[in-house]
Parts: C-alpha cells; sequence; structure tokens
C-alpha cells in the first residue's frame, strides 16, 4: 500500500499522541484534553475510512473480474475447439460419402464393382479416422490453452491473495505496535 493509503493509522497515531502525550491530572490518572480537537480528529478517522474500504472492495472486485473473463475466455476456447471439431468430423464425412457414393457408382459402370467399392469404402474410413484424430488433437490443444488460462488466473489471483495477506499482516502489526506503545 502507498503511504496515502495508510492515512488512517497517521490519524489514529495522532489521536494516540494527544492523550498520552498530556501529564495527568495528581492523584486521579486523568488528562485533561479539548474536546473539539478529538471530535476533529475522529471525523477525519471517519472520512478516511470509506475510501479505504473502497480500495478493497475494488481489490476484490478486480480478482472476481479476472476469475470471470478467464472463465469466458476458457469457455471461448472449449466452445470454439468443439465447433471445429464438428466441422471437420462434418466435412470428412461428407466428402467419405460423396467418395463412397462416386466409387460406387463407377464401381457399378466397372467389371470389377466389388474390389473398387471396397477400396472406396476403406478410403473414406481413412478419411473419417484422419478427421476424427485431427478433431481430437484440436480439442487436446483447445483442453491444453484453456487449462494454461486458468492455471495462469490461478497464480494471479494467489498474486493477489498473497498481496491482500501481506496487506492485512502489516496493518496487524501496526496495530499491535499501537497497543504496545499504549500499555507502555
Amino acid at each position: 500500500m502507498a503511504s496515502s493509503d495508510l492515512r488512517v493509522l497517521d490519524e489514529i497515531n495522532k489521536f494516540e499522541d494527544k492523550i498520552y502525550g498530556k501529564s495527568t491530572v495528581p492523584l486521579t490518572g486523568s488528562i485533561l484534553v479539548k474536546k473539539s480537537e478529538l471530535v476533529d480528529m475522529l471525523e477525519t478517522i471517519r472520512e478516511l475510512l470509506p475510501a479505504e474500504f473502497e480500495q478493497c472492495k475494488a481489490l476484490v472486485n478486480e480478482v472476481e473480474s479476472v476469475k470471470v473473463r478467464t472463465e469466458a475466455l476458457a469457455s471461448e476456447h472449449l466452445e470454439s475447439a468443439d465447433n471445429k471439431a464438428r466441422e471437420l468430423v462434418a466435412d470428412a464425412r461428407s466428402k467419405a460419402e460423396e467418395l463412397i457414393l462416386m466409387s460406387e457408382k463407377k464401381a457399378a459402370d466397372m467389371v470389377s464393382t466389388h474390389q473398387i467399392t471396397q477400396r472406396a469404402k476403406q478410403n473414406a474410413q481413412n478419411i473419417i479416422e484422419n478427421a476424427e484424430r485431427t478433431s481430437n488433437a484440436m480439442m487436446d490443444a483447445a483442453y491444453g490453452s484453456a487449462l494454461k488460462s486458468m492455471r495462469s488466473a490461478i497464480a494471479e489471483l494467489e498474486r493477489l491473495k498473497i498481496s491482500m495477506q501481506q496487506s492485512m499482516r502489516r496493518l496487524d502489526e501496526e496495530e499491535g505496535r499501537r497497543r504496545l506503545d499504549g500499555k507502555n
């Protein structure tokens, strides 16, 4: 956090200095402080707190936004790969069916119909198998890309989580020091 982000802590420090910096009334342990000074300091703290809470909310919203964008991107990759795979298989089947039809037509005109048809069917089957292998490879690549995107997003979320935890630790340490200073 930037130093301007710790203005609330600065104001709390001033407040504590105002209280602990005063000499006590003999035999009572009480201090005399102008009410207006303390009220002004509390008002300043009240004004600063919402801004710092808004910064935390903005950080949480950014994490959510990264998560949503990553999920959308992964979904798009999967959908695109699935559509391409379907197109390839449909195209291959269409070509295979065309090949079979053409082969059967030519085979009817030829004497050795059976042998030619068998070759055409085998060729068509080979085309379908090749298309399915290509489709599977594309699906694997799409899933790999989606997985990579998700891992990247998880790493980013982990980085943001660590950053937030460090900020919380610093605030807790600062509060602990203030309490210890107040007891001494």
